[in-house]
């Protein structure tokens, strides 16, 4: 390769781009069908901050997955992956109060859900958490893809499998 590191950012940027895709297309699709079910209008802005925030949010486990598939694998990229959506249902209860913004995991989850009470107009609840969960998920994110392209520039292409 002439540059490991446009090499790795292609395969992220791809993996990014069909991820914001398929989020787009879920939250429509979900957005399209609540109102039949339910008879209650859903703004908008559901649509325009829902998939944002939620693919936003997931940066992180991107760029986690990307390493783990590549060193190990894609057997363990998929465990790992159910392994972390049933974390993520844990941490949406009470177990994950405090807890939850240091996993990648729950990270997505409660931005989606504090997105979706302001979006909705609901009485918010400031909670100093979600200010931490969105410091500790931009830093992290960036701290890991400078772990990703550094492992990546040392990466010899073998994985188990």
């Amino acid at each position: 390769l002439s540059s490991r590191t446009k090499a790795i950012i292609s395969k992220l940027t791809i993996l990014l781009f069909f991820g914001f895709i398929a989020t787009f297309f879920t939250v429509v699709l979900f957005g399209s069908v609540f109102p039949i079910v339910t008879g209650k209008p859903i703004p908008t802005a559901f649509f325009l901050f829902m998939p944002l925030v939620l693919w936003g949010s997931n940066f992180m486990l991107y760029e986690i997955y990307l390493i783990l598939a590549f060193q190990f694998g894609r057997n363990v990229g998929i465990s790992i992956g159910a392994i972390g959506s049933m974390m993520s249902a844990l941490l949406q209860t009470g177990l994950g109060t405090g807890l939850w913004y240091v996993t990648p995991f729950g990270v997505g989850v409660h931005f989606a859900e504090n997105t979706l009470t302001k979006v909705l107009g609901l009485s918010i609840i400031a909670s100093a958490e979600i200010k931490i969960g969105i410091l500790y998920c931009a830093i992290s994110t960036c701290a890991i893809l400078g772990i990703l392209i550094f492992w990546f520039s040392r990466y010899n292409g073998r994985c188990i499998d």
